[in-house]
């Protein structure tokens, strides 16, 4: 077996598997939406977009929405609020449904499913961004979007 450097390693991964941007310590206060990334350059396919809390929740009520608000056309739900993210362990993770649907949550510190098909979808410019409801969580999210550009010049950040 060859025995890749790091950089190698990420370029393989890359090619396989999508390129991976993470945006640090997302807020969770009541009532805010957050830019989580920036589409540029043209569209991206979507691989998978997974949270993972930070700390453990609060025993609040707090619900969490993603959307798509483009630059040119209107914004977008990426589906439904997820059920109360209350008393989640650190560690716990949200996805997205099978359907773009409701933003599952894992059990607590468990595995969270990206299985590719159901959940691809493609974006143009724009931003990906987390609505939080309910009650204010001081704990944060740190999100990971998997994409491979479709046009040559996409590209993806961290907001």
């Amino acid at each position: 077996m060859a025995n890749y450097n790091q950089s190698s390693r990420k370029a393989i991964r890359d090619i396989n598997q999508g390129i991976v941007v993470t945006k640090s310590s997302a807020s969770c206060a009541a009532t805010a939406t957050v830019d989580l990334f920036e589409i540029t350059g043209g569209h991206i396919m979507v691989l998978g977009l997974v949270g993972v809390w930070d700390g453990a929740a609060q025993a609040a009520a707090t619900t969490i929405a993603l959307g798509a608000n483009p630059t040119t056309g209107t914004a977008t739900a990426l589906g439904t609020a997820s059920v109360s993210q209350s008393g989640k362990a650190e560690g716990s993770m949200l996805t997205m449904a099978s359907d773009l649907g409701q933003v599952e949550s894992s059990t607590n510190q468990g595995a969270a499913l990206i299985d590719a098909m159901p959940r691809v979808f493609v974006r143009g410019p724009g931003k990906i961004q987390m609505t939080v409801a309910g009650a204010t969580n001081t704990q944060t999210i740190t999100w990971h979007l998997i994409y491979v550009p479709v046009e040559n010049d996409a590209a993806v950040a961290a907001a």
